[in-house]
């Protein structure tokens, strides 16, 4: 039973260079300012990895700046200084501890495409793991170390025509909602694009003029990117490939939906989280659900889903025994609620009440206490309960 949520305030000290009384800070002064974010801390809780993200001068551009992202370690005492792990032209983020802690796995662009590295701590260069034409995002370790999980995200059309990833020739259970159209024009197909030809031909013509850039078709709710438009439908798998370098990854979810944020249950078995409803595309609902499945892509099952609801953010305790999620409505304006439950069949969840929105759940040691981060009086606290 939750007893009590107990906010708990924390203040990270940077150092920074000191100015003297009569020099102003410039406006380019603020390039000069270091973020830091994911933060992971090793099993043992005696090391953190976080990635350092700075502001560096385009080489061929003098007024440009780009950012540049790379991999910190410190012991968690503090006591001694914290040092740069990764030094590459390219960004270096998303690290991961081996349950060990003598592994960093972390993602790394190769040839212009994210993928996992494994980096050993006792000395030498990043091995790279992956080698997917989609990319690889998020790798987390399974409990004894043999293998990871990692999501690739592409779009609907360019799965659907990758022999690799759709074996089958399958289309996508959900209607893509093309007047006239059936989900079958999603294929590749041997029409030759003629304006004034058949209407399958004027539909192949059309079709390169969108491939080429030169005209958007769009008919999705999420088009708007950071600074552009996209009329592509995302769709992401979970994969899990051994440590071993050389290794070829294995997919393990459907390849039609969105699928995010997967955890080792045990060696053999992954949570995650995914809308999948067969009945429309997964961009128009924010519904959410938690599944599990087999690492060889059997046993696909619901551990937990409701209509119309939103269940994410799964955090596992350290024992796996526990599970925390935070599970919230569709509609309307609320707070989604903390609900934790046991790993077993039948058991039911429970709440933990609190009247603002959460982030960052964390178990501490032993399954004793779960972590989250709120608002409170314009800042962030963290919280215990």
């Amino acid at each position: 039973m939750i007893k009590s949520i107990a906010p708990i305030s924390f203040f990270l000290f940077l150092s920074i260079a000191s100015f003297a009384q009569d020099e102003l800070i410039k406006l380019t002064d603020l390039l000069n300012i270091k973020t830091i974010g994911t933060v992971s801390l090793s099993n043992d809780g005696k090391k953190v990895a976080f990635v350092v993200t700075t502001n560096l001068q385009d080489e061929n551009n003098p007024d440009e700046y780009n950012y540049l992202s790379q991999i910190w370690l410190a012991p968690a005492d503090a006591s001694e200084a914290a040092r740069q792990i990764t030094n590459s032209k390219e960004s270096a983020v998303q690290p991961a501890w081996s349950p060990d802690g003598k592994t960093l796995a972390f993602v790394r662009a190769y040839e212009g495409v994210p993928q996992v590295f494994l980096l050993s701590l006792d000395g030498g260069e990043p091995v790279l793991l992956t080698r997917t034409k989609q990319g690889a995002a998020g790798p987390v370790w399974s409990p004894d170390g043999s293998s990871i999980a990692y999501t690739s995200s592409y779009s609907l059309k360019d799965f659907l025509n990758d022999t690799s990833l759709n074996r089958r020739g399958a289309l996508p259970p959900y209607p893509l909602e093309k007047p006239g159209l059936t989900n079958q024009f999603l294929l590749n197909q041997n029409i030759k694009p003629n304006p004034d030809g058949t209407m399958a031909e004027v539909r192949a013509y059309l079709a390169k003029n969108e491939a080429d850039r030169k005209a958007k078709v769009i008919n999705k709710l999420n088009f708007h990117l950071e600074t552009t438009t996209s009329a592509d439908y995302p769709v992401s798998q979970i994969f899990v490939i051994s440590t071993v370098p050389g290794s070829k990854a294995i997919p393990v979810t459907p390849g039609f939906y969105l699928i995010t944020n997967p955890s080792f249950l045990d060696n053999k078995r992954i949570l995650f989280e995914a809308n999948m409803d067969s009945t429309q595309l997964p961009d128009r609902s924010l519904a959410a659900e938690i599944w599990t499945v087999n690492t060889d892509g059997t046993s696909l099952q619901r551990f937990v889903g409701e209509k119309d609801r939103r269940f994410a953010n799964a955090s596992l305790s350290p024992t796996k025994k526990w599970i925390a999620y935070l599970n919230g409505q569709t509609s309307f304006v609320s707070f989604p609620t903390i609900e934790v439950q046991m790993l077993q069949p039948g058991s039911k969840p429970f709440q933990i009440p609190h009247d603002r929105s959460k982030l960052a759940m964390k178990w501490g040691k032993n399954d004793k206490f779960l972590y989250f981060t709120s608002p409170s009086n314009g800042g962030t606290v963290m919280n215990r309960a």
